[in-house]
C-alpha cells in the first residue's frame, strides 16, 4: 500500500491535516509520521509522537452537533462545545457530561440536539460550558446505557477523534454525571479508568452498577478505584439515593484508600444545590491532574476479554494459581462471579506484583519511567520472573500510540507474564 494512502487514511481517522510546505507539497504531520515511518529509529518515533500533531487554528468552534456510528451502524449523537477563544498553541481541559434518564428509547434524528425536549437532560448545553475548557455531551439510551461496553467504546472514540482535531490536555479530561449519569461515572471509573483525571458523581449510587442483576456489564470492584479523585454530592431528601445511605458507602471506600470528597446537601433528587457547590467542584477539577504513568496501579475485573486495563497494567487471563496473594474480600460489594485482582508497585526498574485470580497479565513500560539501559526486575507474588534488559520496540510504541492517541502515555516495551504457581 503506498505510503501516501496510509498517511491520508490515518489523517482521515484521527482528524489530522497534513501541513503544506513552501513548495506546496504535503508534509506528514509529526504524529502521523511517527505512526507510519516503519524504518525510523525508536528515538525519532518517540520524539515525533511526544511532540504530537500540528494542530490547526481553522477548526470549528461553538456548539457542534455530531454523530458517531459504531461498527454496526448505530448512531451515537453527541455535542461538543468549543470556546470561540480556542487557541491551538495551548492545551485545553475537557469535561465530559453524562446525562440522567438514560433508560429511554433511542434518540430520534436531531432530538438529542434540542436538550429542552429531552427528559432529564442538561436543558442547556451553554449552562455547562465555559471559556477555558471544551465540553462534551454524549447520548445514552436503554440499548446503550452508560453502564455498557458500547458506551466505554463510544467515549473512547469520541475523545480520540477530538484529540486529533483539538489540542486537548490528555491529563485534564474529567467525567461528570448526575442521576443515571452519576451511576455511569461510577461504572467508567471501575471498568475503564485510564482516560480520566477525575470523577464527579452527583445524586447517584455505585450500587446501581454493582452487579449484573441491575443490567450493569460486570461487577463493581472498589479495588479498581484506587488512584483517582472523586467528588460526590448527594441530597438529604433524595428518594432514590438519600445522602445518609450513600454516606455509608463513601466511608467504606475512603477506608480502603479511595480519594473521595463527599458532600451532603439539602433537597431531593435534583441539582438545586449546584450553584452553591460549583466553585468547590471547579477547584477540585483544576487541581485534579491525571498521572498518566502512576507508580502504583490497582486493578480488578470480572472479565479477561474486556475491561482489561488500568493505565500500564492489563489482566489478560483469569484463573486461580497456587501460591497467589490473598486480598481481603469486599464486605459491602460482594463478588458473585470470580474476578482477577492485581496490584503493581514500580520502584525504578523494579516492579513488584501481587495477584489473585489472575493467570496472565501484561505490563506496558514507558521510557519515562524505565531505564532501558539497565536490567528490569519483575517480582510476582514473591518470585522473580524476569531480571534482565529489555529492548525498546518502535512497533510497540506505534501500536499503543494508535490506540491511546496520548502524547503523555507512550510505551517502549510490553511484557506478558504468566503468573508462576507454587514451587
Amino acid at each position: 500500500m503506498p505510503l501516501q494512502y496510509v498517511l491520508g487514511l490515518i489523517c482521515l481517522i484521527s482528524g489530522l491535516v497534513p501541513v503544506r510546505s513552501a513548495t506546496g507539497q504535503s508534509e506528514p504531520d509529526p504524529w502521523t509520521r511517527g505512526l507510519t515511518d516503519s524504518a525510523a529509529p525508536f528515538d525519532s518515533v518517540y520524539a515525533w509522537l511526544q511532540a504530537g500533531p500540528r494542530y490547526q487554528a481553522d477548526v470549528p468552534t461553538g456548539e457542534l452537533h455530531r454523530i458517531r456510528r459504531d461498527r454496526a451502524g448505530t448512531a451515537f449523537p453527541y455535542v461538543v462545545v468549543v470556546p470561540d477563544s480556542y487557541d491551538p498553541t495551548k492545551t485545553w481541559p475537557v469535561r465530559v457530561y453524562l446525562h440522567g434518564t438514560v433508560m429511554r428509547p433511542a434518540w430520534r434524528e436531531n432530538e438529542f440536539f434540542e436538550p429542552a425536549n429531552g427528559p432529564g437532560y442538561w436543558r442547556s448545553f451553554s449552562r455547562w460550558s465555559g471559556n477555558d475548557y471544551i465540553s462534551v455531551f454524549p447520548a445514552g439510551w436503554d440499548a446503550a446505557p452508560w453502564w455498557s461496553l458500547r458506551q466505554v467504546e463510544n467515549l473512547h472514540e469520541i475523545l480520540t477523534g477530538l484529540r486529533g482535531e483539538y489540542n486537548i490536555d490528555e491529563n485534564q479530561v474529567h467525567l461528570l454525571g448526575f442521576s443515571d449519569g452519576g451511576s455511569g461515572v461510577w461504572f467508567h471509573a471501575s471498568r475503564a479508568p485510564t482516560l480520566w483525571a477525575s470523577y464527579n458523581a452527583w445524586i447517584s449510587h455505585p450500587g446501581v452498577v454493582g452487579t449484573e442483576t441491575t443490567g450493569s456489564d460486570g461487577e463493581f470492584h472498589p479495588a479498581a478505584l484506587f488512584g483517582k479523585p472523586f467528588y460526590v454530592v448527594n441530597a438529604e431528601a433524595d428518594r432514590l439515593y438519600p445522602a445518609e445511605a450513600v454516606s455509608v458507602v463513601m466511608s467504606f471506600l475512603r477506608e480502603r484508600g479511595v480519594d473521595i470528597t463527599f458532600h451532603r446537601r439539602p433537597g431531593g433528587h435534583g441539582l438545586a444545590w449546584l450553584s452553591d457547590e460549583f466553585p468547590s467542584i471547579r477547584a477540585f477539577m483544576e487541581r485534579s491532574i491525571r498521572d498518566p504513568l502512576p507508580n502504583q496501579v490497582s486493578w480488578q475485573t470480572t472479565f479477561d476479554n474486556r475491561y482489561l486495563r488500568n493505565h500500564w497494567v492489563l489482566i489478560t487471563a483469569l484463573g486461580t494459581v497456587g501460591g497467589e496473594a490473598r486480598f481481603a474480600p469486599s464486605l459491602l460489594f460482594r463478588a458473585i462471579r470470580p474476578a482477577g485482582r492485581i496490584e503493581v508497585l514500580r520502584d525504578g526498574n523494579t516492579l513488584k506484583v501481587r495477584t489473585q485470580g489472575v493467570r496472565r497479565f501484561r505490563l506496558l513500560l514507558s521510557p519515562e519511567e524505565i531505564d532501558f539501559g539497565h536490567p528490569v526486575r519483575i517480582v510476582v507474588n514473591g518470585r522473580t520472573v524476569l531480571n534482565g534488559k529489555l529492548k525498546r520496540n518502535a512497533d510497540t510504541l506505534r501500536r499503543w500510540a494508535m490506540i491511546d492517541h496520548d502524547r503523555t502515555m507512550l510505551f517502549g516495551a510490553e511484557v506478558e507474564i504468566e503468573v508462576p504457581g507454587r514451587r
